[in-house]
């Protein structure tokens, strides 16, 4: 897997954000202060997908998703079990 910087910059903003917060609400609220907006991604047909604010559903599937995770991390009962990971900004993070 490619790990595209601008898009990994933005997840670990969401990551640092929940670990500090606990709530996907708080990290919604604060996303859309910075105007974080998902991946946009042009279609075959000229069709453009992507780009909006991030929901709370979409938040929720990014941090439960063990990819985003990294190998430190683990899902349990469908939410992040984030004891097991560093902060996403640290130095040497394998997060995304």
């Amino acid at each position: 897997m490619k790990i595209d910087d601008k898009e990994a910059e933005t997840i670990r903003t969401l990551f640092d954000r929940y670990l500090e917060h606990q709530s996907i609400l708080d990290v919604k609220e604060q996303a859309g202060a910075l105007e974080l907006r998902s991946r946009r991604r042009e279609r075959p047909g000229g069709r453009v997908t992507g780009g909006k604010f991030f929901d709370r559903e979409h938040i929720h599937h990014l941090i439960s998703n063990p990819i985003y995770a990294g190998r430190r991390g683990r899902v349990s009962g469908g939410f992040l079990d984030h004891s097991n990971i560093a902060p996403c900004s640290s130095a040497g993070s394998t997060a995304i």
